[in-house]
C-alpha cells in the first residue's frame, strides 16, 4: 500500500509492518494532536475487554520529541502514511527543542 490510508484493516497491516520491520509510520490520531506525528510501532496488543487493538508507539517521534501519548486503541488512529525510512531517533543530547 501506499498513499494515506484509512481503512482501518489496512492501518492495523501498516502498523504491523512498522513494528516487524522497524520503519518510521506517519499517523494522525486526535489523542497524539494535530497533524502527522512520524513515530514508530513499540508493541501492538489484544484488549479483550475493549474487543480492540492497543497500539503501543516508541515514547519520542522520528525527531526525539516526546509523545503527548504512546498507547492508543487502533480506533483511534483516523489515517496512517507508512515510510520505508528506518525508525532512527535522534539522540537525546541532540534532541529538538519542544516549544509550547
Amino acid at each position: 500500500m501506499q498513499g494515506i490510508i484509512t481503512e482501518p484493516k489496512y492501518i492495523l497491516d501498516e502498523l504491523i509492518a512498522s513494528r516487524e520491520n522497524g520503519n518510521v509510520i506517519g499517523i494522525w490520531a486526535e489523542s497524539l494532536g494535530t497533524g502527522l506525528f512520524v513515530c514508530a510501532v513499540e508493541n501492538i496488543l489484544d484488549d479483550d475487554f475493549e474487543h480492540d487493538k492497543v497500539i503501543i508507539l516508541k515514547e519520542n517521534d522520528q525527531n526525539g520529541v516526546p509523545l503527548r501519548a504512546h498507547v492508543l486503541f487502533l480506533q483511534e488512529i483516523e489515517k496512517v502514511f507508512p515510510f520505508k525510512t528506518l525508525w532512527d531517533p535522534v539522540p537525546a543530547d541532540e534532541k529538538a527543542l519542544r516549544y509550547h
